[in-house]
This record gives structure tokens, sequence and C-alpha cells, in this order.
């Protein structure tokens, strides 16, 4: 099969990778590069991490705002720092540096910001707790120079601030419900981002507008989740969601009109 046919019939080519930083710790070399993938509807850059004979970490983000290409694994970052730790429960985490203090959010509705801000990286529930400490304690000692070299010269390079031992899949609560007749989703990601959409068999659309948990308080305001108010949920509608623990929304944030 030609070059081209094969890459328009499997949808992409071979990613393409460039070392954009490279440095030693504790005796073992350690590389930062791009990972470029290529569609038919567009591009999408991601990073991956290697520390010596380690297990490569990816840093991925989240397909939010019209980003055109989904990652081809799972992601690994967040838009912004996490609304509160709590939210983490048992799963081990390490921050690198300081903690970052939880504060309203306000709205994340209008555009993406041209960097993430400050973002934890997931790791797959099932690293091995050493290889956990090992890139823990590199990301001690040497993150804060790569995030000083890349961030201000790499598009949408993360702040990372520390490391979560499981998938950020396990920190999104989801909850589903019907309004006027209509199934819907209210769901909260680790960085606070809430998203009320309608649902159907084909996945979550994209029709509502976005806002975000209000913070210490952590709160879902409801007027901020529709344009128009004449379209709105109350109180009341959003009560009878549930996740698959059959919770309520209230079980977890304070809604507020």
């Amino acid at each position: 099969m030609a070059p081209l046919l094969a890459f328009l019939v499997g949808g992409c080519g071979l990613p393409t990778e460039k070392v954009l930083y490279e440095g030693t710790y504790n005796g073992m070399r350690y590389v930062v590069k791009s990972h470029e993938i290529h569609t038919w509807n567009g591009s999408r850059t991601d990073w991956r991490v290697r520390l010596g004979a380690l297990p490569e970490l990816p840093i991925t983000i989240t397909r939010r705002y019209g980003t055109p290409v989904e990652p081809d694994g799972a992601v690994t970052t967040d838009w912004g720092p996490p609304y509160e730790d709590a939210l983490y429960g048992t799963y081990e985490r390490i921050y690198v540096g300081q903690k970052p203090a939880y504060s309203s959010k306000g709205d994340l509705y209008d555009s993406q910001p041209a960097q993430h801000d400050y973002t934890m990286l997931y790791m797959s529930a099932g690293t091995d707790n050493d290889v956990f400490r090992q890139y823990a304690a590199f990301m001690n000692a040497e993150w804060a120079k790569v995030d000083e070299a890349l961030t201000p010269t790499t598009t949408n390079f993360p702040h990372i601030i520390g490391l979560v031992r499981a998938s950020r899949q396990r920190f999104i609560r989801s909850f589903r419900g019907m309004i006027r007749g209509q199934p819907m989703v209210l769901r909260i990601d680790p960085d606070g981002y809430v998203n009320f959409d309608q649902y159907d068999n084909s996945g979550i659309t994209n029709r509502m507008r976005h806002c975000a948990v209000q913070m210490p308080r952590k709160a879902i305001v409801l007027h901020e989740i529709y344009l128009w108010s004449d379209n709105g949920a109350t109180k009341a509608d959003i009560r009878q969601f549930r996740d698959r623990n059959g919770k309520s929304p209230e079980d977890y944030f304070v809604l507020e009109d």
C-alpha cells in the first residue's frame, strides 16, 4: 500500500519524537522529548519523560476546547491544580515543591490558557512503588530546571507540581440524570472543570456552558452552567442525579443557584 493511502486508511502516520531537554540525575541520564501525532484532521503534541532504564512517563493533555486529536493513551495531566487534595483519598501522591493553595477557580468557559496552570502528573495505578518514588525524587531535584527551560518556549507544556500513583480517570466524578426528559451527565474533573451536557450512546456532546468548582467552599454555581437562565437546571433537578455508587452531587459539592 502506498504511504499516502496507508496514512488515509489508517488515520495517522508514525509519531514524530524530538529531544527537548536532557540531563543527569543520581548517575542516570534523563530525557524529555516531544511526541507528535499527525492524523487526517490535525495533529497533536504530547511529551515523554524517561529516567535511566525506568519505564517512560507519558505527559498527555486532556481534550478540551476543541483539541482536534485525541491522545493515543490515557490522559495524564489536567489544565490546572486539583480543586482539593482530599479528592485523591488514600492514593499515593507526592507534591514537587509547595502544595497549591485552593481558591475560587472562576469561569473556565471563555478560552483555553496558553499554558497549563499547575497540574499533577498521573501514573498508572499498577506503577511499581520503587519506580514511583524514584520519579518523585528525580522531579524534586530536577524538574524546576526542566520547567524553567521548556514552559516559556513549548506550547501547552504543563507546570507539573506532583505525581499521583493512579490514573486521572479514577478521580473524575460523573453523575447522570434527566432534565426535562433529556438524559444528561454532570462531570467534574480533578482540576475543578465542570461539564454539564446531553448524553447519548455515542458519548457526551458539547452544547452547554462549562464552569468551575468554586473553592474553598467547593461549590458548583448552577446558573453558570447554562448560557441562558431559562434553560437552567435547579437544585431539585441536580439532586436527582447519581454516580455509580448511588451518591448525589450534594454528597461531594455545595450546589448554589
